[in-house]
């Protein structure tokens, strides 16, 4: 009889476990772009912090600027203290094999976007029908804000620069480069389309949303919000869960060596295969700033 009740509670207990597993993983993260990592074998605490790459204004907060004074290095998502290569960027620019926007869409789809950035951009897409689209949308995003935007990262570099301390990238330029071919041209253009299609006052307040949940730090509404309107699992799968993954030790090893500082999309932050969550399944810290 004993054994029965100790075996009963053995089981009681692995299966409380497991619901808190879950409970644990189900949990929503708190608002914050910046968080600390700490414990495990790093002797001081480095930080992971969420970036915008375009925003009308790149300030970056006080406690920002704290962590960039307790660490040493600075980790972007690829090193842009590198000067780039003109040739080698501009035919990165451009799709291979002379392929064509018209020649991968609808008649329809084609002329929506004509006028789309005729109107947004005061071009027409006879000059940009061979860019890759993925390159289209961020040239897009600063007529969609509304001002000459710059990047979050452009403030970490000049702060980093000034405490004359190093940068480095989490992944090689061609690694990053890399991430846009496995995404197939149509599969870049789907936003682009279903952009067009969208009347003024709704793409105006779907990018202020997108601003004003940054400037909440609300990470988990970042990452659902990156994942609207991606009609396949591509877009998760590639440019943030797989990427988000090879990131790991890298971070690892730059934390093991100096405190440091890592600046990247906000929407790699959240999700169950998020920064946040893969560190702390290695058994280390992570907890928000407020």
């Amino acid at each position: 009889m004993l054994r029965i009740v100790i075996k009963a509670t053995q089981i009681l207990t692995v299966i409380l476990l497991f619901l808190f597993c879950l409970i644990s993983n189900a949990q929503q993260l708190e608002n914050s772009l910046l968080w600390k990592v700490s414990g495990k074998n790093i002797s001081k605490p480095s930080y992971l912090f969420g970036t915008m790459h375009l925003i009308c204004n790149p300030t970056l907060s006080d406690k920002a600027l704290k962590a960039l004074d307790e660490t040493s290095q600075l980790y972007l998502e690829i090193d842009m203290s590198e000067e780039p290569n003109i040739i080698e960027e501009a035919k990165d620019f451009f799709m291979e094999d002379n392929q064509s926007i018209k020649d991968m869409i609808s008649k329809e789809d084609y002329e929506s976007l004509d006028l789309f950035f005729q109107k947004y951009m005061k071009i027409n897409m006879e000059l940009i029908h061979d860019v890759k689209p993925i390159n289209i949308s961020y040239l897009l995003f600063p007529y969609l804000l509304g001002c000459n935007a710059e990047s979050i990262e452009s403030e970490l570099l000049r702060v980093t620069k000034e405490q004359q301390e190093a940068t480095f990238g989490l992944e090689s330029s061609e690694d990053h480069k890399k991430v846009v071919t496995d995404l197939s041209y149509p599969e870049q253009l789907v936003e682009l389309v279903e952009l067009t299609k969208k009347d003024d006052e709704t793409i105006k307040k779907e990018t202020q949303k997108m601003v004003e949940t940054y400037l909440e730090e609300d990470i988990e509404a970042m990452y659902l919000e990156s994942m609207e309107g991606k009609e396949n699992e591509a877009f998760k799968k590639i440019i943030l869960n797989n990427r988000n993954k090879k990131w790991i030790p890298v971070i690892e090893k730059a934390m093991k060596e100096k405190p440091t500082f890592f600046g990247f999309g906000a929407a790699h932050l959240a999700g169950d295969e998020g920064v946040i969550k893969l560190l702390r399944k290695l058994g280390y810290k992570v907890e928000p700033i407020k």
